[in-house]
């Protein structure tokens, strides 16, 4: 009887210990997902309720019908820290794809438009005197506003050169001082008609994180701006080897975009402003592209993902690739959102929300315009960016810049 009772004990003990064990090696219970219904979305107090939002284009509506659903920017669960690093392959597929682009532009030849070239220092642009045709003093450097004089066009010549051509049909040339020692009043001219000489190539190479190019010679001389700028005589000597910020220049679009070219987007006022110091802001897409949420910024240098092909649209307007060349950016709702995820980089195809009005204003700046009609804007020090600007030259009352300069990148 006592060994029963023993046996007994000793199984009901066992199986106590068993219990225990399977229970230290169950999985712990998965914890109940929060649906989106459950989190109070904040509205952001800036944003017009939706009866008090302006009346939508029938394009604007038509995008929306088209696209089936309209992405509501408030509704994200939680905050996520922008960042530039790309998902792992493991974590990301990617499905080939071949946007349907036009042809990437020649690599070589004429460049659609013109260009504003100013100096990094002073930020003071050249001017071409007369329009061209002179020897002495050719081009200098004195603050002005852009006209005629001050817009140059410019063309790419094999193997990686470049020609500066004035208003007036002449060619820059570089030619006292060339590779020797320099020449006070003749460091360029303005004097050919064609630029069939080695002296009006020049090697244009840029841009760098903070939007600048420096111009060498024929010989790998560097263009040196006298004073950083703000010459009306001497204003540049060609016998530089090293580039410094005497050497350093902002090439600024102006006129025709033309199609399929390579930009970086910047606010006007950027850059190295006298008296302010150096403020680099450019537009850039987190990752390349391919994002829905934190998707863009212009509290960011010039980088790969700063890169935007403009495609022009069958209606005049453009559409921006991101740098991964595969998606557009998209301006949720058509545009209006003033804050939030109001600018996504994940579509892969350009319908309506992918459509901007890109349009020249004075001093060679742009104004980018969304579908609905409000314009792109950026905050102060550039901390937000808002599609929901009525009035670009009323933006700056409120503290947001409307106008943009645009970088050619590749010359």
């Amino acid at each position: 009887m006592r060994a029963i009772v023993w046996k007994t004990l000793l199984l009901s003990g066992m199986c106590l210990l068993l219990v225990a064990c399977s229970s230290s090696l169950r999985p712990p219970t998965e914890p109940t997902a929060v649906t989106a219904s459950a989190v109070e979305v904040q509205v952001s107090p800036d944003e017009a309720p939706p009866d008090q939002q302006p009346p939508v284009s029938s394009e604007a509506t038509g995008e929306v019908q088209e696209r089936g659903v309209i992405r509501d920017h408030r509704t994200q669960l939680g905050t996520f820290a922008p960042t530039q690093k790309t998902p792992s392959s493991g974590q990301l597929s990617v499905q080939p794809f071949v946007p349907a682009v036009v042809p990437n532009p020649p690599a070589f030849g004429s460049l659609p438009g013109d260009f504003a070239i100013r100096s990094y220092l002073k930020n003071t642009p050249f001017t071409a005197r007369d329009g061209g045709h002179h020897s002495i003093d050719a081009v200098i450097t004195v603050p002005t506003v852009i006209g005629p004089n001050q817009r140059f066009r410019l063309a790419t010549v094999q193997p990686d050169y470049a020609t500066i051509q004035t208003s007036g049909g002449y060619f820059i040339s570089a030619v006292g001082g060339l590779g020797g020692a320099p020449n006070t009043t003749q460091g360029v001219q303005t004097e050919l008609m064609t630029p069939q000489r080695d002296i009006a190539l020049f090697r244009i190479d840029g841009p760098s994180a903070a939007g600048t190019f420096t111009i060498k010679t024929y010989d790998g001389h560097f263009l040196t701006a006298l004073g950083g700028g703000g010459k009306a005589t001497n204003a540049f000597h060609t016998d530089a080897v090293q580039a410094k910020t005497w050497e350093y220049f902002y090439f600024v679009k102006c006129g025709d975009l033309g199609s399929g070219y390579q930009y970086a987007i910047r606010p006007t006022g950027t850059g190295n402003v006298p008296g302010k110091g150096d403020f680099v802001s450019y537009l850039t897409a987190y990752g390349g592209g391919g994002r829905a949420q934190h998707a863009l910024t212009a509290y960011s240098g010039l980088f790969a993902e700063s890169r935007f092909r403009l495609i022009k649209q069958s209606d005049g307007s453009y559409a921006l690739q991101t740098s991964n060349g595969v998606n557009y950016v998209t301006a949720v709702g058509g545009g209006g959102l003033a804050s939030g995820d109001n600018l996504h980089s994940d579509a892969r195809q350009v319908k309506a929300w992918e459509k901007f009005k890109i349009v020249e204003q004075p001093n060679c700046s742009y104004t980018i315009q969304t579908v609905s009609g409000f314009y792109l804007a950026v905050g102060p020090a550039s901390s937000a960016i808002s599609t929901r600007i009525s009035d670009p030259n009323a933006a700056p009352s409120i503290g947001y810049n409307a106008k943009f300069e645009l970088i050619m990148v590749g010359l």
